[in-house]
């Protein structure tokens, strides 16, 4: 799974959103009662206690850490640290993972996906991504492991990379250029890379910025995060981003400043997004997002100093969000604790706590076991292995 990938989410978050929204009402949204203003833009920190109970153990990575995504069997995960690849031994989730071996990746600081079958690691790099063969990376193979770079139109600059559940292609936000290019993976590879595989671009439009993505579980559409001060969430119609990237834009809701990175329940009813510049935590309905986009989003909750990356974790019941504190404010690094449910229920104990990391913790991945949440700190050149049991 990508690392804003679809994790497992628990029936509470499909039922609390079901008991607010549904039933009686205005039409067209499912019941909607009253549409939420996006947040606005705000340097303005959030207020909460530290969870003193989280256990958390660390692993030293060096470089630069950014991306991590861990295979779909738990047993491995993978770290962008900016020159090459880290690859770890999970060790079960039930403690910190150690690093077996390192793949050479020039320019891969940014952020990695997997395919379903965990058979391919892709890395962004440049203006493309790196095709990793996975099995080989878990066997030490270093850079025997990298099969070639899917290469995008020259002069982009690629942000997130996203491999999609069937495994059949791959999709990369262009941050500077409006756009998200489409490859088909195993042409990519029988054509010996390159442009070989490459379909064409899903065109968001000038300012969009594109940057995070993730699938909704029915393959139907592929969620895109713009990070603009206008920020919005924008739905594409992936079955049209394979054949005809150009038409496949469904519509886009306005999601507030700086739209970061995105994440869907497993239901597929909510889509939940962190707003950097708005230093907040977002959610939309999924069916609102395409029948009535002005009417989507149905919450949002103040998380700390510019939050990036996010994850599900006890099921689904709680989110945990990456305060990046780009802005360097002193002891704003953090990882903080949502309520699913309480968040859609508007209150203001939504926020659970924080919870102490390194510098610029960037991006999450859960295994999926559930046990273990990975934490990439940026600034700081560690992993952060957070124990889930421990959180309230």
């Amino acid at each position: 799974m990508a690392t804003a990938a679809v994790i497992v989410v628990a029936g509470v978050v499909a039922a609390v959103f079901a008991t607010l929204h549904h039933g009686g009402g205005n039409t067209g949204t499912g019941g909607l009662a009253a549409a939420v203003k996006p947040p606005a833009c705000t340097s303005a920190p959030a207020n909460a206690k530290t969870i003193s109970q989280a256990r958390s153990h660390t692993v030293a990575l060096g470089g630069n850490p950014f991306g991590v995504v861990v295979t779909p069997d738990g047993k491995y995960s993978f770290v962008a640290r900016g020159g090459s690849i880290a690859v770890l031994n999970n060790n079960g989730g039930t403690a910190a993972p150690t690093q077996i071996a390192s793949v050479p990746a020039p320019g891969a600081q940014k952020t990695v996906a997997i395919t379903s079958n965990g058979s391919y690691l892709l890395a962004v790099n440049g203006s493309g991504a790196y095709v990793i063969d996975a099995i080989k990376a878990e066997a030490g193979a270093g850079s025997g492991a990298v099969l070639g770079t899917l290469s995008g139109p020259a002069g982009n600059t690629a942000n997130e990379v996203l491999a999609s559940s069937d495994g059949k292609f791959a999709f990369i936000t262009f941050q500077n250029d409006g756009d998200v290019a489409v490859f088909n993976l195993q042409q990519a590879i029988t054509g010996g890379f390159g442009k070989s595989g490459y379909k064409g671009l899903v065109q968001l439009g000038p300012g969009a910025d594109p940057q995070g993505m993730a699938e909704s579980p029915s393959g139907q559409w592929l969620y895109v995060t713009g990070e603009s001060q206008d920020g919005r969430l924008y739905v594409v119609d992936m079955a049209k981003a394979e054949t005809d990237p150009q038409h496949a834009v469904r519509s886009s809701a306005a999601a507030g400043c700086g739209a970061a990175r995105v994440i869907v329940s497993a239901s597929g009813s909510d889509v939940w997004v962190t707003d950097r510049d708005s230093n907040a935590l977002v959610a939309f309905s999924a069916s609102a997002l395409t029948s009535d986009p002005s009417r989507a989003l149905i919450a949002k909750v103040g998380v700390g100093e510019t939050p990036l990356g996010l994850s599900f974790v006890n099921g689904g019941s709680a989110i945990l969000v990456a305060d990046a504190n780009l802005h360097k404010v002193g002891g704003a690094d953090n990882l903080a604790l949502i309520s699913t449910q309480m968040a859609l229920q508007g209150k203001k104990a939504a926020l659970q706590g924080f919870i102490s990391t390194g510098r610029v913790p960037r991006e999450l991945a859960a295994e999926p076991g559930g046990r273990t949440l990975l934490s990439t700190d940026y600034g700081s050149g560690q992993l952060q292995a957070i124990e889930v049991g421990s959180l309230p």
